[in-house]
């Protein structure tokens, strides 16, 4: 079993850090904060992202912090809350020698109409960022930089979770879901590998989390190497054509 940490949640009131909050909630002690109340068992703290004096009292004492926060649409708000968020973490985890830092974010490459390799095949994590004019891309690219950065500065060890959609297994195909899909519950494990694993080759890793899907367009074995994690649902309702019953992707 792995050594209890202390967990801190950024952004814990949004739909990405439920299934995490279910998958560390069992082996680790959690802090759950946001800029929103939220009605939960585990210690809650309210924080906004852009006020560094608040994100500086919440890491006090943290092994691992999870920024889940995100603003998409509204300019001042988006820089504010996905790059100075960012910096303030970054700053934060330095400060109280917190190591563990994961963060979230779109995948950069191959967003619709913005990246140029929409129509390219395996496109790892390496594959240039490419985020075109899209406010929530270009300030989501801005806080992988200012992490990256800090992390080769300052010792940190940070994961950078790339996603697009997600699924239950049971919900009809969508317009919305492309074959870069992981299922809510393969995201909570994966989050919770990204807490426990030891310490990385390489300060900072971004990792594609997606299913396993035979067209192989968006490989995720850098899961499997790096985390020593395996998506269990393969949802194939979400990347086959004809899509198959649902309920039978599994």
């Amino acid at each position: 079993m792995s050594e209890r940490k202390r967990v801190v949640f950024f952004g814990a009131a949004g739909p990405i850090a439920a299934p995490a909050i279910v998958a560390l909630a069992p082996t680790h002690e959690l802090l759950l904060t946001d800029v929103v109340e939220m009605q939960t068992a585990h210690p809650f703290m309210k924080v906004d992202v852009t006020d560094y004096a608040q994100v500086a009292a919440a890491v006090v004492g943290a092994d691992a912090l999870l920024n889940c926060t995100v603003v998409r649409a509204e300019p001042e708000g988006a820089f504010r809350v996905n790059v100075v968020g960012a910096l303030n973490l970054a700053q934060a985890a330095v400060a109280h020698g917190v190591r563990r830092i994961v963060h979230t974010g779109p995948l950069l490459p191959t967003l619709p109409g913005e990246g140029f390799f929409s129509s390219g095949f395996r496109l790892t994590e390496e594959s240039p960022a490419h985020p075109g004019s899209h406010l929530y891309a270009l300030t989501k690219y801005l806080s992988e930089l200012v992490l990256e950065a800090f992390a080769d500065q300052h010792g940190l060890s940070v994961i950078q979770f790339r996603l697009c959609s997600f699924a239950d297994g049971q919900t009809p195909r969508s317009p919305h879901t492309m074959p870069f899909v992981i299922h809510w519950d393969d995201l909570g494990e994966a989050f919770r590998r990204a807490v426990e694993v030891p310490d990385l080759e390489r300060p900072f890793e971004a990792f594609n989390v997606c299913c396993n899907a035979p067209h192989d367009k968006y490989p995720n074995d850098k899961l499997r190497r790096v985390l020593g994690f395996e998506p269990v649902h393969n949802l194939e309702e979400a990347w086959a054509w004809p899509p198959p019953e649902v309920g039978d992707g599994e």
